[in-house]
């Protein structure tokens, strides 16, 4: 028997300096793509003292960007959303 190792990784939501680059977001996705990557995650995260982008609307903005990898959220606060 065979088996497929899979390779997740976690997109980067907070940058140092506090000031967000979509397009490391994109050159980010676009070679873990190209690596073979199987899927992408987000976490919501509401400490530290950083900027952290919205997962949501990151997981939106991926899936604009990549072909083929699959894209989740590792952590997601449902009771912010309600």
């Amino acid at each position: 028997m065979t088996s497929r190792v899979r390779l997740a990784v976690g997109i980067p939501q907070t940058f140092p300096g506090g000031v967000v680059d979509l397009q490391k977001v994109r050159a980010f996705l676009g070679r873990a793509e190209a690596l073979g990557f199987e899927s992408a995650w987000v976490v919501e995260q509401i400490l530290g003292s950083l900027p952290s982008l919205e997962p949501v609307q990151l997981l939106t903005r991926a899936a604009g960007i990549t072909t083929r990898i699959r894209l989740g959220s590792a952590v997601l606060l449902t009771a912010l959303r309600s």
